[in-house]
């Protein structure tokens, strides 16, 4: 997992790596903060948040749904932000909750 911006570049801080599946939006994202008050902030527990979002999603549409399955439609339906195909960056690119 790791984050990116609102044009789709990467986190400053961001994870980078093999590891990386996905990329999701990180910076800068209205959050809610104790007292009923409201922040922006920034980093890949954000850009998580984003994904577990589309994992409830497809887990909505197909609840006997394996990690192995979550993990694949992620990978196969997200949008491509760097070289074409998987890379240490992006993973497969940005999760698309629409596709």
């Amino acid at each position: 997992m790791t984050a990116t911006d609102a044009d789709d570049k990467l986190f400053a801080e961001a994870s980078r790596g093999g590891y990386v599946a996905v990329a999701a939006p990180g910076v800068d994202v209205l959050t809610a903060e104790p007292g009923g008050r409201y922040a922006f902030t920034s980093g890949t527990s954000i850009a998580a948040a984003h994904v577990a979002g589309i994992v409830a999603l497809l887990v909505e549409k197909q609840a006997d749904l394996a990690h192995a399955g979550a993990r694949s439609i992620l990978a196969e339906s997200a949008v491509d932000l760097c070289s074409r195909g998987r890379d240490s960056l992006f993973g497969a690119g940005r999760g698309d909750a629409e596709a």
